[in-house]
């Protein structure tokens, strides 16, 4: 480190110039101004960061008499600023060493505590503050700081308590409403997380960015999308380091799928500390997003490198393996999420991926175990229970099947394939009536779709309503009028209902639509012989045998005609009616 020229000032002149440098700030400066005015005490301190500077909000700073431990301390904050975070412990560390009446250590010990937290060292964070809290329990900070380190932990209720008893001693510490609102994002409580936001707002925080960034983050958990861009803009705009700005808004672009977007905030974030894991976490997000699963697994992986403890990058390790086709390694990574007893929306989610893991390696029964342990934590978890109908449909329990597919629509009705499962087993139980509601309800959704105007023809003509069936076919030919399977499927209809002319018609069009289309001809020849028409019965079911030699209905049909026609039959012909007749 350079030397500074003292230039005649007083060490105390060099500590205020430091203090001064550290609010502007000019972190390298103030450091080289701290160094100075220990050199001229004479104070060999060849000691080998998280947050602001804790002078800087720390309203009415005290003015030690010793200036020896004011410039130690102010040294330990620059170096925390430039996060040379265990040059900064040592230094706080020095300054704690003196008279625990300095005011001075008191915010040592806090000052410590972030750098700890820089280390992820966050145990050893919440010691410190419990340590300044001995020192002197009526002050506010070191219970802020307290609550920090315990969201660190992923403790929120105790996190809560600690920024509670901060506004108990000052109910104009906004920073503690900032904590507790962090603590209670944690909570997933976004509302009242938003309530703690803009209460510190209402207490004059509008120049702390990480109000705002909060508040943009409560707002995204909401789904407020708009106003939580607007947050997390102001977050960016009062402090251009805010990584939690910077990550919130891309959470906010992710969601709206603006995903190359969210990709550079959180590269912002990325630049500014390359060790922040939600940073990495939502990039790994985004990345499976895009539907490119190795990346999203080596960034995960990184996340996990770094932070063997943040649950939510297991989750994306084992969302990308299932991607990859790597199911048996995804199950591990979302066991451990689980083995680090992680609670809420992180253990749901990790039952959820095991569940569908399990799905995909056909292990069934532990499949719906995995969604019923998600769904023990979460009634209304929308994914476990539309993956527990598709195990269900598998082991070809349909009845249970069906329970969860309308579990998932009651819930949320505009998922369509929770109605397509429904639709699969009510099938598979000839539960026709019911399945005409299914496509009713598709179709008032996807208009447009095709095979569910034909699937309800089908069923309204094994039910016999052919009438009905003829207008949902002529709905379904309106879309796609060169479907020559649906000119067949009207033409059977027009059988049925007699209306053997307009049948021939139709399978006369699909016909024409493609040439060799032997099931067409074998459908124009019924037509012909269900009229009486046994000439023209044998001369298509003639056609329809040139096509395919193999076609027994063919046979079948030529067979009868002749029959009705007194005409001999044919070896082939006789083989296949003595068969159908028997």
């Amino acid at each position: 480190m350079s030397k500074m020229p003292s230039g005649g000032k007083t060490p105390m002149q060099w500590v205020d110039q430091g203090d001064d440098d550290l609010q502007k700030p000019n972190y390298r400066v103030a450091l080289d101004a701290y160094e100075e005015a220990l050199r001229l005490t004479s104070t060999n301190t060849s000691t080998h960061s998280a947050g602001a500077p804790i002078l800087g909000r720390l309203k009415g700073s005290p003015q030690s008499p010793d200036v020896k431990v004011r410039a130690i301390f102010g040294k330990g904050e620059a170096l925390r600023m430039l996060k040379r975070y265990d040059e900064s412990i040592a230094a706080y560390e020095q300054a704690i060493q003196f008279d625990s009446k300095n005011d001075y250590v008191y915010l040592a010990y806090i000052g410590k505590s972030s750098a700890l937290r820089g280390r992820k060292r966050y145990d050893e964070a919440l010691k410190a503050c419990d340590e300044a809290i001995q020192l002197n329990p009526d002050r506010t900070h070191a219970y802020h700081y307290k609550g920090i380190a315990l969201c660190d932990l992923k403790r929120y209720d105790e996190a809560i308590e600690a920024c509670r008893r901060a506004t108990q001693l000052n109910s104009s510490y906004t920073s503690a409403y900032i904590g507790k609102g962090d603590a209670l994002v944690g909570l997933l409580d976004y509302a009242k997380a938003l309530e703690a936001y803009e209460r510190a707002l209402e207490l004059g925080a509008t120049k702390n960015s990480y109000a705002f960034s909060g508040k943009g983050e409560a707002l995204y958990g909401l789904k407020r999308y708009e106003e939580a861009t607007k947050a997390c803009d102001e977050a960016i705009r009062l402090d251009r380091e805010n990584i939690r700005g910077y990550v919130s808004k891309g959470n906010v672009l992710r969601d709206l799928k603006r995903y190359e977007e969210a990709l550079e905030e959180y590269e912002k974030a990325l630049v500014l500390d390359n060790t922040f894991v939600h940073a990495y976490i939502g990039k790994g997000e985004v990345l499976s997003a895009l539907k490119k699963h190795q990346e999203a697994y080596d960034v995960h992986e990184h996340a996990t490198q770094l932070d063997p403890n943040a649950t939510s990058a297991y989750i994306g390790k084992g969302t990308a393996l299932c991607e990859l086709g790597n199911y048996d390694k995804a199950l591990k990574a979302y066991e451990e999420v689980l083995r680090r007893n992680s609670k809420g929306a992180e253990q749901v989610a990790a039952y959820i991926g095991m569940a569908d893991a399990m799905y995909r390696l056909k292990r069934y029964t532990e499949a719906i175990e995995a969604c019923a342990e998600a769904l023990q934590r979460d009634p209304e978890q929308i994914t476990a229970y539309y993956l527990m109908g598709e195990a269900l449909l598998k082991l070809k329990r349909y009845e249970e099947a069906c329970e969860a597919y309308d579990q998932v629509i009651q819930r949320d009705d505009t998922r369509i394939n929770a109605y397509i499962g429904l639709e699969h087993s009510l099938r598979e139980q000839k539960r026709y009536r019911e399945m005409l509601k299914v496509y009713k309800e598709l179709i008032r959704r996807l208009p447009n779709e095709v095979r569910y105007h034909i699937d309800m023809g089908d069923i309204l003509t094994e039910l016999g309503e052919y009438e009905k069936a003829l207008q949902a076919y002529n709905e379904a030919l309106r879309l796609a009028p060169t479907n020559k399977l649906l000119h067949i499927c009207i033409g059977d209809v027009l059988r049925h209902l007699k209306r053997y002319p307009q049948a021939v018609a139709a399978y006369d069009r699909a016909i024409g639509i493609d040439n060799d289309l032997v099931t067409a001809y074998i459908g124009k020849g019924d037509a012909f012989r269900e009229y009486g028409y046994y000439q023209d019965t044998i001369r298509v079911y003639y056609q329809a045998i040139q096509k395919d030699p193999k076609a027994a209905d063919a046979y079948y049909g030529r067979g009868l005609a002749r029959r009705a026609l007194r005409l001999p039959e044919r070896a082939l012909e006789w083989k296949i009616l003595s068969e159908r007749s028997n």
